[in-house]
Parts: structure tokens; C-alpha cells; sequence
């Protein structure tokens, strides 16, 4: 649930602690961290010397908030980062709706639109069902190289700009089967040919922690708007390095899963070989849990494999030990 709080008013309904300043030991239960820099770990790996100077109070957020903004009197971007355990519950719990949620990206898409051009459609007039399921009534974005139904599908070529769709991408129709609301089409280097973000046919996409940098790309628009808090996902593709570079530049989580993982069919193709459909988070937790959603063998794919053995949301609190983790020195 995305809003804006003036920390000066809202500070006990929404933080724990507000009186921390930097250099003072933080107390929780059992544990004491220092502000500098110890407690960065339990804030979301923001690195509190970028934002905290001498003198200045803190914000430390609830369990399952963060923040982008954290002096006293400052407005606050306050944004349920992971859904799983913070806006699915909410939803659970009846302490809001997937009409408030959906309103509240929509309302943060505009608002991203004007600052950083991350969007070729705002979904305004989006369709909601809802079920059981983790991803239910979750607004998400979807990379504008993803085929979607009668919603224009531009690649952010001119090429393509009145390009509607009559079916869904598999990855697409498999989040719907899954209750998912995608809000948006975003922004990518044409044709996912790029890095920059700087080739769209919208224009460029700028970085929403500084717009005078770069979101990287091709995944750019998805990448903004993921760390901007518009949702908690959105949809990427990768070839070379199109989730992970843009993920790195916004300070984001990117996922590029095994090739196959997840059916290509419907997403405009680069290098067939190498494409490879995944999904840019606020959290590691949060991309298994789109990924378990988008995955699975897919008859019009055939290079997509039967994952049904892997839950990866599942494996996140599994031992790792006796596992190895391997790179390859001629491609490091």
C-alpha cells in the first residue's frame, strides 16, 4: 500500500523508533545495533551515510516498510516492499483493498510519468479478479515487450506504436491465472536493444533517485519504477544483462532465471537463444514468489522445461550447506 506521510505527524503509527540519531546505539529485542553503520542491515541495504548526516533523527520503519527519505519533517515515501508478508496480509486481513492498492500505483504511476517518462501505458481502466493466491490483487508492471490482449504492446519502437495484441504472453496470462494486476506497460531501449534506457520511442527514462542519471536498461522503465514504489514488481526480460544491469542502477532486486524457466512465448524476441523472461523486485522473497508464479512448461515454447519439482519461494529457507556457488573466470 503505497501513500505519502509527513514523518512529523505520522511517526508512531508507522515507525518503531524516531528519536535515533546517528553515531546512538539502536535497541531491539535481544539485539542493539549501531547507526553507523551496523544497522543498514535491517534497513533494507540503504546505506544510511548517503542519507543521514550528523544531528539528524532517523526514521527506522515496521517490519515489512520501507523508505526513501529519512530526516525529521521530511515527507516520507512510505511503500509495503514486500507483498508477500506485508500487503497480501493487509489484503488477508481486510485492512485494505485490491481497489485502494490498485488506485495507489495507478495515482504513483502519473505521479513517476511526469518525473521520469517510465511508462509507454498507464493502465488506468485495468480489470481486476481476485483469488487466493500470493500474487492476488498485487498491482505489477509489465515490460512493453510483452505481449498483453488488446493493451498496446510497442516494444518502445515506432515501429510498433499502434501495435495491439490479441493474446496475452504465457508469462503474462499465467500471473493473470494467478490473480496478479498489471497497471502498466513500461519503457525499455527499443526493442530491448540497449542499456541506457535512452533509446525508447517515449523518450528517455530517468533515474527516480537522481534524474539527471540513468536507469540502465533495457529494462529501464520497469526498473524505475519498481524502486520509485509504484509496486513491488514488474516484469523484464534478459539477453545479455537487461534485468540485472537496470536492477543494480536503481538499487533493486533483478532476477534472470535459468533459460527456459519461464515460456518466451509472446515476448518480442532479440536473440532467441538467449532471451530469457524474469522480474525486477524490492526483495529476494518477492521475486521467487513472481518467478513460482510465472514459470512451467509451455507447449508453444519449446526450449521451456518442466519446473513443477521447484518451488523456489519454498527453497529460500532451506539449508544451503555442503551447496556450491561456481562463476566462469573467462566471463567474470
Amino acid at each position: 500500500m503505497i501513500d505519502m506521510y509527513n514523518v512529523n505527524q505520522d511517526a508512531n503509527k508507522y515507525f518503531d523508533y524516531y528519536k535515533i540519531k546517528k553515531g546512538d546505539n539502536l535497541y531491539q529485542i535481544g539485539k542493539s545495533y549501531n547507526v553507523n553503520p551496523a544497522l543498514i542491515a535491517i534497513l533494507n541495504g540503504l546505506n544510511l551515510n548517503d542519507y543521514i548526516y550528523p544531528n539528524e533523527t532517523i526514521m527506522v520503519p515496521k517490519q515489512g516498510y520501507s523508505y526513501y527519505i529519512t530526516k525529521a519533517g521530511d515527507t516520507l515515501n512510505l511503500v509495503a516492499n514486500t507483498f508477500n508478508t506485508s500487503v497480501s496480509n493487509l489484503l488477508k486481513n481486510n485492512e485494505t483493498t485490491v481497489e485502494e492498492l490498485v488506485n495507489d500505483s495507478l495515482k504513483k504511476a502519473h505521479e513517476l510519468q511526469e518525473k521520469c517518462n517510465a511508462f509507454v501505458t498507464i493502465m488506468d481502466d485495468t480489470k481486476v479478479e481476485v483469488n487466493d493466491n500470493l500474487l492476488s490483487g498485487i498491482p505489477y508492471g509489465i515490460k512493453d515487450n510483452y505481449s498483453t490482449k488488446g493493451i498496446l504492446s510497442t516494444g518502445s519502437s515506432n515501429t510498433l506504436k499502434d501495435y495491439v495484441p490479441f493474446f496475452d504472453a504465457t508469462a503474462v496470462a499465467n500471473l493473470k491465472k494467478n490473480g496478479a494486476v498489471g497497471i502498466a506497460k513500461t519503457a525499455l531501449d527499443e526493442f530491448g536493444m540497449g542499456g541506457t534506457g535512452l533509446t525508447a520511442h517515449t523518450g528517455i527514462i530517468k533515474n527516480p533517485w537522481d534524474t539527471t542519471r540513468i536507469c540502465g536498461g533495457s529494462s529501464a522503465g520497469s526498473a524505475c519504477s519498481v524502486a520509485y514504489g509504484v509496486y513491488p514488481y514488474a516484469l523484464g526480460s534478459d539477453t545479455g544483462d537487461s534485468i540485472r544491469k537496470p536492477a543494480g542502477y536503481c538499487g533493486i532486486v533483478g532476477y534472470k532465471p535459468t533459460y527456459g524457466m519461464i515460456s518466451r512465448f509472446g515476448l518480442f524476441p532479440f536473440a532467441s537463444s538467449l532471451d530469457t523472461c524474469g522480474v525486477l523486485t524490492r526483495s529476494v522473497e518477492d521475486a521467487a514468489i513472481v518467478v513460482d508464479g510465472m514459470k512451467g512448461i509451455d507447449e508453444n515454447d519449446q526450449t521451456s522445461w518442466n519446473s513443477s519439482n521447484i518451488n523456489l519461494y519454498n527453497d529460500l529457507s532451506k539449508d544451503v550447506k555442503g551447496k556450491k556457488l561456481f562463476y566462469i573466470k573467462e566471463i567474470a
